[in-house]
């Protein structure tokens, strides 16, 4: 496992050299499309227009500009010369506080002068991690990636779960997940922060909570779909705040926050169309988006709204070859037969028709790995409009709204296993040539039948009203949030006693036919129907939100400016899974079955800010969060954060804090059922797939963090910057399900408790239910260090782009509830529940130009190779991907955009694993090499 540490030389080498070569001596300034004209306007409005003619994010908070008039620029060589000229005669200024983001902000004004506008200024930048924010002019006190649209542009992203899987912070995520490993969540996307699991990193669209989907996963965790936030052509930038925030943001702020901030100053049309389709025959993917911006009748008022449709086609295993045999059932069509008197007996067809026999096998085996999707079939649409209106004493009130349509449809095998129940075949059974009654291995429908298709139905909204209003020194801000999602889940299994019955020749519409379980029996479609249904399942979860806030910006205390905010929030969650009524009376040989359940519960906070600046060198931070949730106990979340400018280039940063999950809606009142394999060692053919009901407890405790980081920055006025950050956490009563192996073995073990959560068939023995609890029952302690490297230059007439970020985890402990320690860096995590796949090294590097026609980016993607747990500490390997992009602005008819580009260059497949469907869905993309064309056109 040394090459990690290889890989990460590699990259800073190459970094390095391109960082030692000098730029040309009459290199121009930094230029994108010169010159700019711009005319007399509004300040606000050129500003915007400014960002949108250069492809660069300029940040500013609106109290800023105004009221003030922007003076017209004529052939302005840069964009440094045209904003010079937008801030002339203005007591503004700006900055780059990041790759290709610029932010505007006030210059400090003399001791004693007085203010004489009502509204105050806003002398700092909002960023995700805080109620307040540092002047423009000085760095973060929490480390936070920003990623601005001018880097989604310039590599060719227009995927946000993409986006998010590249960054090196992000392992263990559900991005590109199959459902085969996943067969609860398809068509969603969630991402794992420092893979402390997907409920503890907070997802937010524009700064504020969303709903979880009311479906889980197969470890009974909920997320918010990140898949269904905003249409892409909307996003502005995404924070990534590495740090927790419970202090701010209150409960499943653990790992850190992604925020998701829309391009709410747009103005003008745009249109996008992008076409993306795999090298090797597989999947195309085909998305249109619209956004449209302005003001509105009557001058105060301004809104945008954006529009996507999206078509993807599935990515099956038939078009990969490394899927090939890697999912082998002993359950199959050919089916083996259990007799008294000779044991195990193949379908004679084994081998022949079907099915594979192998050495020292009994069964019949089938194999199920080309029914599957690498990545599924999805319809998809997306919607986000806000409008605004500000009146002459500044309140405004925005109103927000956003809409997420889909349908997923996933392949699978032609019929499920009989998992859980082994039927009975009857002596009388035209199929049964054995003379006495057996049991029967196997499925309904094998090979001939094709893959089974089924479809999947998502919907998200969301809607926000805000007002707020300036009373200076104060600002007040009340909201109110409605956030809806609902599934419609389909999935299609084999009903108990609809089979039985047909094997007794009860079977069909008149209850009086054979099902003949030989393989090549005549069977009447009819009675072969009859054996399936749907599960039905319908989800629905539901969030209110209600948040009321005062802040002010200008105090001194004790002779130190000082910035505070004080609020409250409460918060009504709901969450239900209603399934058809054969799925509650548990009759599925495959999926099991429980119960339908409803829930919600209350959550209220309070929370309180203060940030100090005792010098202009130093910023202090308190911070601190009461939460209560439903019937677990409160919750206190302080934290404390220093920032010293140790100099013009460099500055230092220290965070200290506490940060909590409660147990979710699902974890405290749901029941969930899901086959999970077991040895039993009493029934013959073992391992065989029980269904375990896992049921929510109210009792649990919220899971508790402590946090700690340490960073330090440094930004050159020539571009250079360089970042590196240390990080800890101390995460305990992870809440997780019960092991039911564990459950299995303290009941052979004689445990009466263990006991009564075992249910047997009394005809054969065989193992028909476990039930389970969610417990508290891991700690995780893990430290690492994140960094980044890079420039922007001035080159010839153009600008240089290049850099490296990387993530490397040093440490993850992890305790489980027996007092058992293991360490999960670098591991694939597959034996335990509290993790997953963690490589130690996951990096990305890049080199880009862009100039006033042409732009090019190539990016390196790293992971570290990591050990496989499952299959005796085998070597996973490390893998490298290289995407290129180019683009040509203004290059078609109407001055629209070109873009071309490649994922993969060198068409390489996952790293083989020795698991279902052979790669690590959670860290590798299965697609191999992927091609993208675009068209952008704005106005």
């Amino acid at each position: 496992m040394n090459d990690a540490p290889h890989l990460l030389a590699a990259c800073l080498l190459c970094l390095a050299g391109l960082l030692a070569a000098p730029p040309p001596a009459a290199a121009e300034p930094l230029s994108y499309q010169p010159p700019y004209q711009l005319p007399a306007q509004p300040l606000d409005r050129a500003l915007l227009e400014l960002s949108r003619l250069a492809g660069l994010q300029i940040i500013f908070a609106s109290e800023l500009t105004a009221g003030l008039q922007a003076p017209a620029v004529s052939d302005a060589e840069s964009v440094e010369a045209a904003i010079t000229t937008l801030l002339r005669d203005t007591d503004l200024a700006f900055r780059y506080s990041d790759a290709g983001t610029l932010v505007i902000y006030r210059v400090s004004a003399e001791p004693g002068e007085q203010r004489a506008a009502s509204v105050p200024p806003r002398e700092e930048i909002l960023v995700t991690g805080s109620h307040l924010g540092l002047p423009a002019d000085r760095g973060g006190l929490s480390p936070v990636t920003m990623v601005p649209r001018a880097t989604l542009r310039a590599e060719g992203h227009v995927s946000l779960p993409r986006v998010l899987q590249q960054l090196p912070i992000n392992s263990g995520a559900e991005i590109q997940i199959n459902n085969l490993n996943q067969p609860l969540t398809a068509g969603t996307a969630a991402i794992n922060l420092r893979n402390l699991g997907l409920g503890t990193t907070l997802v937010l669209l524009d700064g504020q909570r969303q709903v979880d989907v009311p479906v889980a996963t197969t470890q009974g965790e909920t997320f918010v779909d990140v898949n269904a936030l905003v249409p892409e052509i909307a996003i502005g930038r995404i924070d990534v705040l590495r740090d927790g925030a419970s202090a701010t943001y209150g409960s499943d702020a653990v790992a850190g926050v992604v925020n998701v901030i829309p391009r709410h100053g747009f103005r003008g049309v745009e249109l996008a169309l992008r076409h993306s389709a795999t090298s090797r025959s597989g999947q195309d993917n085909t998305r249109l988006g619209a956004l449209f911006g302005g003001a509105l009748p009557g001058g105060n008022s301004s809104g945008i709204l954006a529009l996507s449709l999206e078509q993807q086609d599935a990515l099956l295993t038939t078009d990969r070859d490394y899927p090939d045999h890697t999912v082998i059932s002993s359950l199959g069509q050919p089916g083996t037969y259990l007799t008294s008197k000779e044991g195990l007996v193949r379908d004679p067809d084994c081998g022949v028709a079907g099915g594979e026999i192998r050495p020292g096998n009994p069964y019949c085996l089938f194999d199920s790995s080309p029914y599957f999707d690498l990545s599924p079939e999805e319809r998809r649409r997306r919607l986000y409009t806000r409008l605004e209106h500000t009146w002459r004493d500044g309140s405004r009130v925005t109103a927000t709204l956003s809409h997420n349509a889909a349908e997923v449809w996933v392949h699978a095998t032609p019929s499920f296993p009989f998992a859980n129940t082994l039927p009975l075949v009857p002596a009388h059974n035209p199929g049964n040539d054995f003379g006495e009654d057996v049991r029967f291995y196997g499925r309904v429908l094998g090979a001939e039948a094709g893959a089974s298709r089924s479809r999947s139905r998502y919907r998200s909204d969301f809607a926000r009203l805000e007002f707020s209003r300036t009373e200076y020194p104060v600002h007040l801000q009340a909201g109110v949030n409605f956030s809806y999602s609902r599934t419609r889940y389909g999935r299609t299994d084999t009903v108990r006693d609809e089979l039985q019955a047909a094997l007794d020749g009860r079977g069909g519409p008149q209850h009086n036919a054979y099902w003949n379980p030989r393989h090549g029996a005549v069977n009447d479609p009819e009675v072969v129907e009859a054996l399936f249904a749907d599960w039905g399942m319908r989800g629905q979860s539901r969030l209110v939100a209600f948040d009321l806030s005062a802040s002010s910006h200008d105090l001194t205390l004790a002779g130190t400016p000082a910035r505070f905010a004080l609020g409250g929030q409460f918060r009504r969650e709901w969450l239900s899974q209603h399934f058809a009524q054969v799925y509650n009376d548990k009759q599925f040989l495959s999926l099991g079955g429980g119960p339908d359940f409803s829930g919600s519960r209350d959550v209220s906070a309070l929370y309180s800010e203060l940030l100090l600046s005792p010098t202009d060198t130093l910023d202090l931070q308190l911070a601190g969060r009461y939460e209560h949730a439903g019937g677990a106990r409160g919750a206190l979340s302080p934290k404390l954060a220093l920032n010293w400018q140790a100099g013009s280039r460099s500055a230092l940063r220290l965070t200290w804090g506490r940060a909590f999950r409660a147990p979710s809606l699902f974890q405290t009142q749901a029941s969930q059922a899901v086959p999970v394999a077991i040895s039993d060692g009493i029934t013959p053919g073992t391992p065989q797939f029980a269904n375990v009901i896992t049921s929510g407890r109210r009792d649990l405790s919220p899971a508790t963090a402590r946090i700690a980081t340490a960073g330090f920055e440094y930004r050159d006025p020539r571009g250079i910057y360089a970042g590196l950050d240390l990080w800890y956490y101390d995460y305990r009563n992870v809440t997780l399900k019960e092991s039911p192996q564990t459950i299995l073995e303290d009941a052979r073990a004689g445990d009466p408790a263990a006991i009564a959560k075992v249910s047997r068939d009394p005809a054969n023995g065989q193992i028909t239910e476990i039930r389970a609890d969610f417990v508290n029952a891991a700690d995780i302690r893990s430290i690492g260090l994140d960094g980044a490297l890079g420039a922007q230059l001035p080159w010839g007439s153009g600008a240089l782009d290049t850099g490296l970020s990387w993530t490397w985890t040093e440490r993850f402990r992890i305790r489980d509830a027996s007092g058992a320690v293991f360490e999960g860096a670098g591991s694939r995590n597959a034996g335990t529940p509290a993790a997953r796949a963690l490589p130690r090294l996951k990096a990305n590097a890049w080199f880009g130009w862009r100039g006033p026609r042409f732009e090019t980016r190539a990016r390196l993607n790293g992971v570290s190779g990591y050990r496989d747990d499952r299959n005796r500490g085998e070597d996973i390997a490390s893998q490298v991907t290289l995407d290129l992009h180019a683009a040509w602005p203004g290059l078609l008819p109407g001055g629209a955009d070109l873009a071309l580009g490649v994922y993969n260059v060198t068409d390489r497949d996952p790293p083989a694993v020795n698991t279902f469907l052979g790669y690590d869905a959670h860290t590798h993309d299965p697609r191999g090499r992927v091609w993208y064309l675009s068209v952008e056109w704005q106005r």
